[in-house]
């Protein structure tokens, strides 16, 4: 969970446009944005999941640009598709065969579940969840809907799959992304003296928080869940019932 991946290229997207909010028209902040985001994908060493969210945020610029809606699992095809004519071999990449499938997984099934969930939480209690738990939720939600898109995939490439996913994501998650914020305003803003207490505070914290990441992720590999193995057939076949069952 602590690769770099789309999520942290959403979270640079989102860094670079508040830091243009006082530009009025919002798609010329967008053209500032798409600069950025091909220069991390080129210091990832264009990583087949930094493409892809690039692309699809890129996409999703240009349709709002042009007064289009987009739809996200057509726009994940079209990204797919472009992928594999850049670079053909990539189809056998682990890496871009996790990554359009945890996407793809997200697309069709996190919102689903998070709404399934507080729906039945409200019906069973007659409120509406707290933030606190609304997170936990969302969290959930996002982690098993790319699990069950996952696990298929690993299972063919691997053999295995790991089943703590969901707990570590719970306690690192959300953690993670302030580390990915934090990281890139004190190299950004290093040079600037008049800061240097500040950020050797800040230094500290994102140190704390990637050693507490590191000791959560320790305690939960040492788990039965870590690591298991099933007939690849098996969890396909459980795949593809639960996507008839959403259906």
């Amino acid at each position: 969970i602590t690769a770099v991946s789309g999520l942290h290229v959403g979270i640079a997207a989102s860094f670079v446009l508040a830091l243009f909010s006082f530009i009025k028209k919002r798609w010329l902040r967008y053209i500032f944005v798409v600069p950025v985001l091909v220069f991390l994908a080129a210091v990832t060493g264009f990583s087949p999941s930094v493409i892809r969210s690039v692309f699809m945020i890129c996409a999703g610029y240009a349709g709002y640009i042009l007064l289009r809606r987009t739809d996200s699992l057509n726009l994940l095809g079209a990204v797919l598709t472009l992928c594999l004519v850049i670079s053909p071999f990539s189809a056998y990449s682990a890496s871009l065969l996790l990554s359009f499938a945890a996407t793809a997984g997200l697309v069709l099934f996190a919102s689903p579940l998070q709404t399934a969930f507080t729906t039945w939480y409200f019906k069973w209690r007659g409120k509406y969840l707290s933030a606190f738990f609304r997170g936990i939720v969302s969290t959930l939600s996002v982690s098993l809907a790319c699990t069950v898109f996952t696990v298929p995939v690993s299972m063919a490439l691997f053999d295995t799959f790991s089943a703590v996913g969901l707990l570590t994501n719970i306690f690192c998650l959300w953690l993670i992304n302030y580390i990915f914020i934090f990281s890139a305003v004190t190299v950004i803003l290093s040079g600037v003296e008049i800061l240097g207490p500040f950020f050797a505070v800040l230094s500290l914290l994102v140190n704390w928080s990637v050693k507490y990441i590191m000791k959560i992720s320790d305690i939960f590999s040492e788990t039965v869940l870590s690591e298991l193995s099933a007939k690849p057939a098996t969890v396909i076949l459980a795949a593809v019932i639960g996507y008839v069952v959403y259906l």
